[in-house]
C-alpha cells in the first residue's frame, strides 16, 4: 500500500532530526586535557606489577651455595711401611745422589757424575760399620777414606767423605729418607763444605741397611 507524499516527507525530517541530535552527541563527548589523559593513564599502570629492568636484576657471580650434604668417609686402606729391601737401597743411593746435586746446582756449582768404583768402596765401609757396630770415618784399623780409595787402587787427586747413621723405629719412604739425609748433611759445615766443594766431580754412595738402622756412606773425589 502506497504511502502519501506528506508520511514520507514526515520521515524524511525525523530521520534529519534524529541524525543531528546523534551527531550532537558524539561530538560533544568530553575530551580529556593532557593532565586528565596522564591521571588515567598512570591509575591504569598502577594496577600492574612491573618487571624488573636490567638494573634491578641482581647479578650473580657465583651459583649460591647448596644445602650441605653428608656422605660416609671412603674407607681408606692403611698403607704398608716400606721394606728395606735391595730395591729400596738402590732407590735410596740414586735419590741421594740427586738431592746433591739440586744442592750443587742451587749454589751455582756443575752436578756430580756418579762413580760406580766410588760407591764400591762406599758401600764396604757402610757394611762394616753396620757389621762391627761402629760410626766413624776411621775402621778399626785405622784406614780412613783415602786408605780405603788407595786399596781399591782408585787413582784420586782429591777425596771427602760424609756419613749418616739413621736409627728409627719408624719406616720412612725413599724420599723422606733421602731428604732426611741431604738436609742433615746440608745443616752441618762440614759435610756442606764437601757438598758444595767446587774441587770434586765425582761421587759414589753406599747405603746399608741393618735391622731399623741405615748407614750412609758418601765419597767424593776428583780422579787422576
Amino acid at each position: 500500500m502506497a504511502r502519501p507524499a506528506t508520511d514520507m516527507k514526515a520521515l524524511a525530517l525525523a530521520f534529519l532530526l534524529f541524525a543531528s541530535a546523534f551527531l550532537y552527541w558524539a561530538s560533544s563527548l568530553p575530551k580529556p586535557s593532557s593532565k586528565e589523559a596522564q591521571e588515567f593513564v598512570r591509575a591504569t599502570l598502577n594496577n600492574f606489577i612491573p618487571l624488573p629492568t636490567a638494573e634491578d636484576v641482581p647479578v650473580v657471580s657465583e651459583p649460591p651455595p647448596l644445602a650441605p650434604t653428608t656422605h660416609a668417609a671412603p674407607e681408606q686402606k692403611q698403607e704398608e711401611p716400606p721394606e728395606y729391601d735391595a730395591d729400596f737401597v738402590v732407590a735410596l743411593e740414586a735419590a741421594i745422589h740427586d738431592g746433591i746435586n739440586v744442592e750443587r746446582v742451587r749454589n751455582g756449582l756443575r752436578v756430580l757424575k756418579y762413580d760406580e768404583a766410588l760407591a764400591d768402596v762406599a758401600r764396604l765401609h757402610s757394611a762394616d760399620m753396620a757389621k762391627n757396630n761402629y760410626f766413624a770415618h776411621e775402621d778399626d784399623d785405622g784406614c780412613d777414606s783415602a786408605c780405603r780409595l788407595d786399596a781399591a787402587e782408585y787413582k784420586w787427586r782429591w777425596v771427602g767423605e760424609n756419613l749418616f747413621l739413621m736409627k728409627s723405629n719408624f719406616r720412612y719412604t725413599v724420599s723422606d729418607a733421602a731428604a732426611v739425609i741431604v738436609q742433615g748433611w746440608m745443616g752441618s759445615e762440614g759435610h756442606r763444605k764437601n757438598i758444595l766443594q767446587k774441587v770434586f766431580t765425582d761421587e759414589g754412595l753406599g747405603i746399608v741397611v741393618s735391622g731399623d738402622s741405615i748407614y750412609a756412606t758418601e765419597l767424593f773425589s776428583r780422579p787422576r
